[in-house]
């Protein structure tokens, strides 16, 4: 049985597989806290920054704007996966985008105070975090997998040229996958996050 990108067979496959998923995830909740840090360390000055960010979100807002601002992660991601040393490329994005979560959350709590920042958390960044989040976790995870596999030696028909093209389809087919939980996240943000915003803030 052959191995595919994201899918590695046998016992000892099979713990490095879900190793790397938890390492993904572990390495994610600590960017997080470390974005609240540098938020912390940066707290003079953000409640001018957070309330104009406020005022912003409560705004209705294209949703082509809120999904490109997402699906940059996820094409970062996947040309992180095709591209020969991009394992670099998808840890900084990993990287950039724990912090950025961390950030958002601590600024908010720093700039509306305990109450305020949590109301503002949970319903204005929360809910489309639940679909933006595992997408960019699982494209990472998918993109280091499928990388580190795709350009290692191999073969027999592993190293054929319509295997690999069946591996890129495969992969191609899970970036639009995550691109659909992106898509439905940011038509959240774009439609629903301005309107409860506003009702639980004013």
């Amino acid at each position: 049985m052959e191995k595919k990108a994201w899918k590695h067979y046998g016992t000892r496959g099979k713990k490095r597989t879900s190793f790397s998923f938890r390492a993904i995830c572990i390495a994610f909740i600590f960017f997080t806290i470390l974005g609240c840090v540098i938020a912390l360390l940066w707290q003079q000055g953000q409640d001018d920054t957070m309330g104009e960010m406020i005022t912003r979100a409560q705004q209705p807002q294209s949703f082509w704007w809120v999904f490109q601002k997402y699906a940059k992660y996820l094409a970062l991601l996947f040309l992180g996966g095709e591209c020969l040393g991009g394992t670099v490329l998808i840890w900084f994005v990993l990287l950039f985008r724990g912090i950025s979560v961390g950030y958002s959350s601590m600024a908010l709590i720093l700039a509306l105070g305990k109450a305020q920042g949590t109301i503002a958390i949970l319903f204005g960044l929360f809910p489309q975090n639940l679909l933006l989040v595992p997408a960019v976790l699982f494209m990472g995870w998918t993109a280091l997998s499928y990388g580190t596999y795709f350009h290692s030696k191999r073969e027999g028909k592993a190293g054929l040229v319509r295997e690999k093209y069946r591996e890129q389809a495969e992969f191609l087919v899970l970036f639009f996958c995550c691109l659909i939980l992106t898509a439905i996240g940011a038509l959240w943000e774009s439609l629903v996050t301005p309107g409860l915003l506003t009702h639980f803030l004013t």
